[in-house]
């Protein structure tokens, strides 16, 4: 079992109980790792944030930066190797084909909608479908874009060639295509309104969903039975990617860690407890020699959870907390640099390691400055570090002159730091961690972002981390 996550070139490997780091991408520090596939050659692609795709194959390390020089991207959200050898990145800003060593984009400017890529999958007809985040599909065919227009975002598509349709996963439930209409089923009505996370196909015709619901995880078999896992017997309502390897087993990714659910029907988990340092699965992937990879995305992604909890119990409109949550998710991205040593060392840094420690939020900035993609992208990872008294860095900047959503991420940041284990200590108590946000209202945080942590604590956001 193979296990990556996105910070701190967190990249571990499970083998007999025990898992140990991976070190396989030596040439970008701290990697920042959102997507991996093995080709038919057996390499390995691994998109890397903000816009690298890293190709490993016998120790050997190729490093593509396929980021559009007009259009620059922040993150790959997905990576495809096509049947006639080209590999489609798919970014924030568009897409990238590497064929043959060129690159070829497709942006707002040659058809692309002026949105997140969330998946690509190409179909029986060597047809290309790309899901976008505000809504919609593209279908590339014969150098050709046709749109499916959709009023929900897409993130997974499916193509069942025995059942003759496309399942698409939407923040609205899933959706069935077929013969170029949507239509309705056992499936659609059953996770309607369902913010579903994933559908895939197993090999033997499986049809597994996954979503943030009642029902987290959905198993059609090929009669069309139909399978349900729910908090009952221990999965998270929050499930977000699944599959069922060659031995008969589903891996299910949560939002709190692994679960396994055995042929047998046990179920096992690995959460931090088993040394999954960070539990928010992103992907997972049964490579060649049946290795299972798990993607996983911890501290920037919960940083964007509390943002956008905390945006809207301060009131912001649904674009604006959208806005802020994808500027938070970016908010470290200038810890890509850092070495290593700083980010895991269990003791105090030195001043000097503190000082380029520090470096990160300038460092942010200068990767995200010229993406024109979203307004402000590059704010939070500026300015999160400054403090409301003019204590902070990197500016010293003082109250209201910080950005608004630098305000907000500072104390969503702090609030993870401190209910996180950090290399250096284990994570605090909820109780002491309330009552030192509040005692920092005024000169670290905003009092009026600390006002609205203090209503959502009373409610009982964060009940579940005790």
């Amino acid at each position: 079992m193979w296990v990556a996550t996105s910070v701190a070139n967190d990249i571990f490997v499970y083998s007999n109980k025990k898992l140990e780091r991976f070190t396989g991408i030596s040439k970008i520090q701290n990697p920042c790792v959102t997507e991996v596939i093995q080709d038919l050659s057996g390499a390995f692609w691994f998109g890397v944030s903000p816009s690298y795709a890293i190709r490993i194959k016998d120790g050997e390390e190729t490093v593509y930066n396929i980021s559009n020089p007009s259009n620059p991207c922040s993150e790959i959200s997905s990576i495809l190797s096509d049947s006639v050898g080209n590999y489609w990145i798919g970014t924030d800003a568009g897409v990238t084909i590497i064929h043959n060593g060129a690159f070829t984009y497709y942006d707002r400017q040659n058809g692309i909608p002026d949105d997140v890529i969330t998946r690509m999958l190409e179909d029986n007809e060597g047809n290309i479908w790309i899901g976008f985040n505000r809504g919609g599909l593209q279908k590339l065919s014969r150098g050709k874009f046709f749109t499916v227009s959709m009023e929900t975002s897409v993130n997974a598509i499916c193509e069942d060639a025995r059942r003759e349709l496309t399942w698409i996963g939407t923040d609205s439930g899933v959706m069935c295509y077929k013969n170029g209409e949507f239509i309705t089923n056992k499936v659609t009505e059953l996770t309607k309104g369902n913010r579903v996370r994933h559908v895939g196909l197993s090999d033997d015709n499986e049809l597994l969903i996954s979503s943030y619901s009642s029902y987290p995880e959905i198993v059609v078999l090929p009669d069309d039975t139909i399978k349900i896992w729910t908090e009952k017997d221990g999965i998270s309502n929050r499930c977000r990617v699944s599959i069922k390897t060659t031995s008969g087993d589903y891996y299910v990714g949560t939002t709190f860690g692994l679960a396994i659910i055995h042929k047998d029907g046990n179920i096992s988990f690995f959460t931090k407890n088993e040394g999954l340092e960070n539990h928010y699965i992103m992907w997972i992937y049964e490579d060649k020699k049946n290795q299972i990879w798990i993607g996983t995305n911890g501290h920037s992604q919960r940083v964007a959870d509390y943002t956008k909890m905390l945006a809207t119990e301060l009131g912001e409109n649904d674009s604006t907390i959208e806005k802020y949550y994808n500027i938070a998710l970016l908010h470290d991205i200038g810890k890509i640099g850092v070495p290593d040593s700083i980010l895991q060392k269990p003791g105090k840094l030195t001043d000097e390691e503190f000082s380029v420690m520090k470096s990160h939020a300038q460092r942010g900035y200068e990767i995200l400055k010229d993406i024109k993609l979203q307004e402000d992208l590059a704010e939070g990872a500026h300015y999160h570090h400054e403090r409301y008294d003019g204590k902070g860095y990197p500016d010293g900047l003082v109250g209201e002159n910080i950005p608004w959503v630098a305000r907000i991420i500072a104390v969503a940041d702090t609030f993870d730091a401190m209910s996180s284990t950090r290399p250096y200590r284990k994570k605090m108590e909820l109780s002491y961690i309330e009552e030192e946000i509040q005692r920092c209202s005024g000169t670290q945080f905003d009092p009026k972002v600390v006002d609205a942590f203090m209503r959502l604590y009373k409610k009982g956001a964060f009940d579940y981390l005790k």
